[in-house]
């Protein structure tokens, strides 16, 4: 992720991170056998709402469009069942560290604990909280830090930098999706530029780039509809996404460069990690090799 100006991101679409191999995962629960850990399977989102000096926020919400349909936990109904937020902490940092936690702007309780052994943070009972859309469940929750040292800040308190490692689990434990919420410093509602580059299939006799370079409209016509993909999938809707450039290169390489307008942290982590299950019909309708 490269930031560009302060009202502008800019981001290539890449790969999610890794994070769900179930031989090294961090987190005990998507090693299980019987919990599907792969990001891309669930429809189940959670993005980074706020960093502040001292309080972390995040959103999970429900985005079945954005998830690979063929995945049982790619469903509105296994969103509505998300009870278990995780947050993979610094290894020095504790429940010592934590002053409240706050759910739709509500002290959450004693529903929360940390492991020190595997550095977890575990907000449960989230399935009990109200929603004011039943069926599409958006639930915030919020940590408010304290005390000394570097896990007292919102940039210190997760393992590594640029984000968290997350892991949000429904109550049966059998969709356990595993991501990396990256940080915006953009607020909603600005410009968010992203790269999508395309890999071209050399045996296709409709889409490589000798062929789109010389038929301008239908290059044209395949960045409309990987930009209408876009826009379906992430319901952005009156938020707008445009194609503001697309060339084709001698690596038979397809480089389009979009901006979403008028969306939020949640639409641009939906980009950010899962592309590939959004642009799936594009995919399998012009033989692109990778994305």
């Amino acid at each position: 992720l490269c930031a560009c100006a302060s009202t502008v991101h800019a981001a290539r679409v890449l790969q999610a991170e890794s994070l769900a191999a179930k031989s090294s995962s961090p987190f005990p629960l998507a090693a299980a056998s019987k919990c599907d850990s792969d990001v891309s399977h669930s429809s189940i989102v959670v993005s980074m709402a706020r960093l502040e000096a001292s309080t972390l926020c995040w959103v999970t919400d429900s985005a079945p469009a954005t998830c690979d349909a063929s995945a049982k936990c790619c469903t509105a109904a296994a969103a509505r069942q998300l009870d278990t937020l995780q947050v993979l902490a610094g290894p020095r940092c504790l429940a010592a560290n934590i002053a409240n936690i706050t759910v739709n702007g509500k002290l959450w309780g004693s529903t929360f604990d940390t492991d020190g052994s595997t550095g977890l943070l575990s907000v449960s009972g989230l399935s009990a909280a109200p929603a004011a859309d039943p069926k599409r469940p958006r639930h915030t929750i919020c940590v408010a830090l304290t005390g000394w040292g570097v896990c007292n800040t919102a940039a210190g308190f997760c393992r590594g930098v640029g984000g968290c490692n997350m892991l949000a689990a429904d109550k049966a434990g059998s969709c356990c999706p595993v991501s990396r919420t990256p940080v915006f410093t953009a607020a909603a509602g600005q410009d968010f530029l992203f790269q999508v580059n395309a890999q071209l299939s050399n045996s296709s006799r409709r889409y490589t780039c000798d062929n789109l370079n010389a038929k301008a409209a239908l290059r044209k016509a395949l960045a409309k509809q990987v930009a209408d993909s876009y826009s379906s999938a992430l319901d952005v809707r009156p938020a707008t996404i445009d194609v503001l450039g697309n060339a084709c290169t001698q690596s038979n390489s397809l480089v389009l460069l979009l901006r979403l307008s008028g969306g939020g942290p949640n639409h641009w982590t939906m980009v950010m990690q899962r592309s590939a299950a959004i642009l799936a019909a594009v995919i399998a309708d012009t033989d692109i090799q990778q994305l």
